[in-house]
């Protein structure tokens, strides 16, 4: 039987934040009344207790999920998505967006899951196809995307969007704008227009 670990084992990184006491307390017990030999235990503790502070850092503040600022940047860099003028969680889903958009096949579900994270947060999404060779996105959010958002959106978009192939990208508030039912009171109901990107 091999003591290796399996495939499947759990590789989660697991922080020690008490390397000094641990080291004091794996000395032997005739060790342990001894203030120099306690001390370098603890001196040596201490430096590996930095080591690990810093590594663990550098390896938590590179992960996407955690990145900010500056290591953001670097994630954007290599996927290729520009910052721009927004902040870190939209530029977090951006680039989450764009390394989905860099091995996109440009299927629907790839669209839609695409779609919805730079749209986030949304309400409903939908996708239509349009046949022979079109098709739209539809999202539904509590606001309308601001001119830079929906610069940014249209970018990706197209860039995912399969040659020869047309796309229509709209987004709509909840409550859409209608005509009521009645025949007694014609007028417009209470609702927004729904707008294209």
């Amino acid at each position: 039987m091999s003591s290796e670990p399996s495939a499947s084992a759990s590789t989660e990184l697991v922080y020690i934040p008490d390397h000094a006491a641990r080291n004091a307390a794996r000395l032997l017990t005739q060790d342990r009344d001894k203030p120099r030999t306690v001390a370098l235990a603890r001196a040596l503790g201490a430096g590996a207790q930095a080591l690990e502070d810093a590594l663990f850092d550098l390896i938590v503040g590179r992960r996407l999920e955690a990145a900010a600022g500056a290591a953001l940047d670097q994630w954007g860099t290599v996927v290729g998505e520009r910052r721009g003028a927004i902040d870190d969680p939209d530029y977090r889903r951006f680039i989450q967006a764009r390394i989905l958009a860099n091995t996109c096949k440009g299927t629907p579900d790839e669209l839609i899951v695409i779609f919805g994270l730079v749209c986030a947060p949304v309400l409903d999404l939908r996708y239509f196809p349009s046949f022979p060779a079109s098709y739209t996105l539809q999202v539904v959010r509590e606001s309308f995307l601001s001119a830079l958002m929906r610069r940014r959106v249209r970018r990706i978009m197209e860039d995912v969007r399969p040659a020869g192939v047309g796309s229509e990208l709209i987004e709509a508030l909840p409550g859409p704008f209608g005509y009521q039912d009645t025949p007694a009171v014609l007028g417009y109901d209470v609702g927004t227009y729904a707008r294209v990107l």
